[in-house]
């Protein structure tokens, strides 16, 4: 890896800690550091660390606790590169897989890895990764929440963004609730993390969010950017097989996926196949869903998306341009093919422009069942059924 700073100086992460010779200071690729891990806490404010392909671990002992982690700002980190080349334009993800690692004992068990592979705090508000896979997380310990990234946000009013490209998320696992991703903003913090072409696969959690949790509780606001990003075979053993949004307590978890994918993510326990959002106590997730795709997900009710604004809350998303197919609810009492809508005890009314319903099934007795609910408002959808109660 290859870092560059606008104070002109250089940092290298050398992929094979074993090369003999060099600084280990990152001053040059010869030099570059032997541990990522440390490259990243000498960073300086601003500065771009640039890691060549091969498999890094946030610790050279056993400690599950240890994760990676920067503590100053604006830090860019790059994945992708072939050590010796000298531009961005260079470097390729695809061809140069960059991976982060839980298996800190590289034995391919998951029960001694990292909890957390990469820990953001709320010391940190702007940071940038890009072109990685971050995988192995077991989050069995620690905050339970978030095995491959934990952005915490809790009381950082002056809000964290974090930004990750290109990368993908795969293989995490998470006792609590996001298998990869965790976003925590309460007590008035702010998060508005940002995903541009990233995949998250073959994620699972406990509770809900097989792929990615927001928590916004006591005026805690989070919104989340998802754009060209993918979500596939994602499991949660309670709600939203690929993501579960929560604001409660007058919080909010809103988050806005524009262009993105949900392929075959399930709820095992309990609803909402590719994303559930939960509105308590005069909270609100109120998702914005733009020219996005779900198929095959599943859920014990609302095989695509469960809504659910209860005690005071609201869950009303705005889902424009999306094509929902072959959608369908596991459980044989379940409701809503591709949505449900809920709002008893408070509000859920989505909003749903220029959709395509297709193929979406129940297993009770309206088996054709595309789209439970209380109050929706529909303008120029194509599909075969909808059921208001």
């Amino acid at each position: 890896t290859q870092s560059r700073s606008s104070a002109a100086s250089d940092v290298y992460k050398r992929q094979n800690a074993s090369v003999s010779g060099g600084a280990n200071n990152g001053s040059s690729w010869i030099n570059a550091y032997a541990d990522l891990a440390l490259a990243l806490a000498n960073a300086n404010a601003g500065e771009e660390i640039w890691v060549a392909q091969g498999t890094y671990y946030p610790t050279s002992g056993t400690n599950q606790n240890v994760s990676f982690t920067v503590n100053v700002q604006g830090v860019k980190i790059y994945g992708g590169f072939q050590s010796g080349q000298t531009n961005l334009s260079q470097r390729n993800w695809n061809t140069n897989p960059t991976i982060l690692s839980g298996d800190i004992n590289m034995d391919n068990n998951p029960s001694g890895n990292s909890y957390c592979v990469f820990s953001i705090q709320q010391n940190v508000t702007t940071l940038t990764l890009d072109g990685f896979t971050i995988q192995g997380g077991n989050a069995v310990g620690g905050t339970l929440n978030g095995a491959a990234v934990n952005i915490n946000a809790y009381a950082a009013a002056t809000g964290s963004t974090p930004t990750f490209n290109n990368c993908t998320f795969q293989n995490n696992f998470s006792q609590g609730g996001g298998g990869a991703i965790y976003v925590e903003a309460g007590n008035g913090g702010v998060a508005f993390p940002t995903f541009n072409n990233c995949t998250f696969q073959n994620n699972e959690a406990v509770q809900s969010g097989g792929a990615v949790n927001h928590s916004g509780y006591n005026n805690g606001n989070i919104s989340t950017t998802f754009t060209f990003c993918n979500f596939l075979n994602n499991t949660a053993g309670a709600s939203g097989g690929a993501v579960f949004n929560h604001g409660g307590i007058n919080g909010n978890a809103s988050p806005i996926f524009k262009q993105c994918n949900f392929d075959s993510n399930n709820s095992t326990g309990q609803h909402g196949g590719a994303m559930y959002n939960l509105g308590t106590d005069s909270g609100s997730s109120s998702p914005t869903i733009i020219n996005c795709r779900f198929y095959n997900n599943s859920g014990s009710s609302a095989g695509g998306i469960y809504n659910n604004g209860t005690e005071s809350g609201v869950s009303s998303p705005t889902i424009t341009n999306c094509t929902f197919v072959a959608n369908y609810t596991s459980n044989t009492s379940g409701n809503g093919g591709a949505i449900y809508a809920n709002g008893e005890n408070g509000t859920s009314s989505p909003v749903i422009t220029n959709c395509i319903f297709w193929d979406n099934m129940t297993q009770n007795s309206n088996s054709s069942e595309v789209i439970r609910s209380v109050a929706v408002s529909y303008t120029h959808l194509t599909l075969p059924t909808i059921y208001s109660v």
